[in-house]
């Protein structure tokens, strides 16, 4: 599905803006605009397994076995669907996996190393700034091995995350913005 973007907000994520970071500019905009992009095994693989690490722990209260299966503290919702406007061209958008009174959770899969998603929770940290622990939970499905960092949020943490996302969404921003993209996009697809 297209979806038209207002040329005056920026609707940032930060699947978005890590590919612009990484210079993958061109999967960048499809997923600003929502164009289709190919989904892979891996991909498939992730939402699978974020679907059963959701309804386990709604269905339990519990963490996901394969992380220990500790009750969770507290209240606690998962799959938050949350955006904050960041500034009156910016708008972050995002979803917390697995969210308690002072722990925001982000789960993983694959092989890659969970320490590369540190820059995300300190990102989500804009969301709730009170929140003071921040952990990815990483689960190699292929070895079945599973694992938690855990990260202590703070005052730096969230300027760090903040500046992460200006220098990004700026810069993205200004692309579009000088290549007429949102009017060579419309054109091609048409508004929705």
């Amino acid at each position: 599905m297209i979806k038209n973007r207002n040329p005056e907000l920026f609707e940032a994520s930060y699947s978005t803006l890590s590919a612009w970071e990484r210079g993958d500019w061109d999967r960048a905009i499809q997923l600003y605009f929502h164009l289709e992009t190919e989904t892979t095994e891996a991909m498939r693989q992730g939402k699978l397994w974020h679907k059963k690490f959701e309804e386990e722990v709604k269905k339990t209260g519990c963490h996901p076995k394969v992380f220990g299966g500790q009750k969770i503290v507290g209240k606690f919702s998962t799959e938050i669907r949350v955006e904050k406007k960041i500034a009156d061209w910016l708008q972050l958008n995002g979803v917390i996996d697995l969210k308690t009174e002072n722990m925001i959770i982000d789960y993983k899969t694959g092989i890659s190393s969970p320490a590369v998603h540190f820059k995300q929770i300190k990102v989500y940290q804009l969301f709730y700034p009170e929140t003071k622990l921040g952990i990815i939970r990483h689960f190699n499905q292929y070895n079945r091995k599973a694992e938690s960092i855990y990260y202590h949020l703070n005052s730096q943490t969230l300027k760090d995350g903040y500046n992460w996302l200006i220098t990004n969404a700026s810069e993205m921003y200004q692309y579009l913005e000088e290549n007429n993209i949102y009017q060579l996009v419309e054109e091609k697809y048409g508004k929705i």
